[in-house]
């Protein structure tokens, strides 16, 4: 078995989004100071980051698993 494995790619989709210019700006300086400048990168990992951490986003994704279990049994 090897120990790499091929990266699977994600299917992706394009995304049309507005926000503040003050936002913009800051993720702007963001990713300048952290040296990335792949704005789909850095906009990936921020949102994992969010789902990640937000305890009642978890909460509410395990109980709506334990209900479609439910219903498919």
């Amino acid at each position: 078995m090897a120990i790499i494995t091929k990266k699977v790619e994600d299917k992706k989709e394009k995304l049309r989004v507005e926000m503040s210019s003050s936002i913009i700006e800051e993720i702007k300086e963001y990713m300048q100071w952290t040296g990335i400048s792949d704005i789909n990168y850095f906009l990936e990992e921020s949102v994992t980051f969010v789902f990640s951490s937000d305890r009642d986003w978890k909460k509410y994704k395990k109980n709506s698993k334990k209900n479609q279990s439910k219903i498919t049994k």
